[in-house]
């Protein structure tokens, strides 16, 4: 009996760990927390130098007071920003993440009006651990769309999926070229312009009404859905009390926003869609679900 028992422990233990090799995630990469976060901000098209002084400085100069931060440092391109925070080692990088959320918070009124700012903690999370390529004879904006609105709603809501990011493509935009000599003639400005019709846009409620018992609140939609309804929106009223719409004006033209990333493949314009895991997720088994997620939108798939 005593020769058998250091056996018996043995095989116990081999097949505690085969059946624990079976219910533990597995990825490629090990969970590891790096002490690094980033801080990324977008607004405008200003050119580097003008955005250093008025975006990456201010924020520079406000996560300088972060405690933990061995060293800051930034990338500034046309319209972007990213500055990278490195911490010391055993730093509490959840509070730190905290903190510097706050200190950025404490820094958007030194911003321009409208920007964009994302603050990420660095894990092996943030990696992608599978990658899909949408291309074909589509209007590149199509392709950025179907990318948007219909494949990263889909994968997002597969569980253990983290983060989905959409690159490639054209972002659709109604631009609007106006003409110098109409809209000096009607004293007019481009910012005038530009906040006329963000007034004339939107989705109002405007009243409730009673209706089979229930409250039904009754919406007003001024939203235009094409390039020819956004010509026709009024923009001044002259003094015999004629409407000048915007298409007197002005030209409205259904582009892109100019590129800053250009993805290409063998078929041409592509849009690259990238799957990141949560943490202490299955690699394999996350990248399974994608793979039946994404094998489910063929049928939705534009012709090509």
């Amino acid at each position: 009996a005593k020769t058998l028992f250091p056996y018996t422990t043995l095989f116990r233990s081999i097949g505690l760990g085969l059946g624990s090799a079976w219910v533990m995630p597995s990825g490629i990469y090990p969970e590891v927390e790096f002490p690094r976060i980033v801080v990324v901000a977008k607004v405008g098209d200003a050119t580097p130098d003008v955005y250093l002084t008025t975006v990456t400085r201010p924020l520079e100069q406000a996560l300088t007071t972060v405690l933990g931060i061995e060293r800051i440092r930034s990338k500034t391109i046309r319209g972007a920003t990213e500055i990278s925070l490195q911490f010391s080692s055993g730093t509490d990088m959840w509070r730190a993440l905290q903190v510097v959320q706050a200190s950025v918070a404490e820094a958007r009124s030194e911003l321009p009006a409208g920007t964009e700012i994302t603050v990420e903690k660095i894990t092996t999370g943030s990696f992608p651990v599978i990658t899909f390529n949408l291309s074909g004879p589509v209007d590149p904006r199509e392709l950025r769309e179907f990318g948007d609105f219909v494949v990263r709603p889909a994968l997002a809501s597969v569980p253990g999926v983290g983060r989905v990011e959409v690159l490639g493509g054209d972002v659709r935009e109604m631009q609007i070229v106006l003409d110098p000599e109409a809209t000096s003639a009607l004293r007019l400005t481009p910012g005038l312009v530009a906040e006329r019709l963000k007034s004339s846009m939107g989705l109002d409620a405007v009243g409730r009404i009673e209706k089979d018992g229930q409250l039904v609140t009754v919406l007003a939609d001024a939203q235009p859905r094409t390039a020819a309804e956004i010509g026709e929106m009024p923009i001044v009223t002259t003094a015999q009390g004629g409407v000048v719409p915007l298409r007197a004006i002005a030209q409205v033209i259904d582009g892109a926003e100019d590129r800053t990333t250009r993805i290409g493949g063998p078929r041409g314009e592509t849009v690259v869609i990238s799957v990141a895991r949560l943490p202490d997720a299955s690699t394999p088994e996350v990248v399974s679900r994608v793979e039946a997620a994404a094998k489910a939108l063929g049928a939705s798939l534009p012709k090509g």
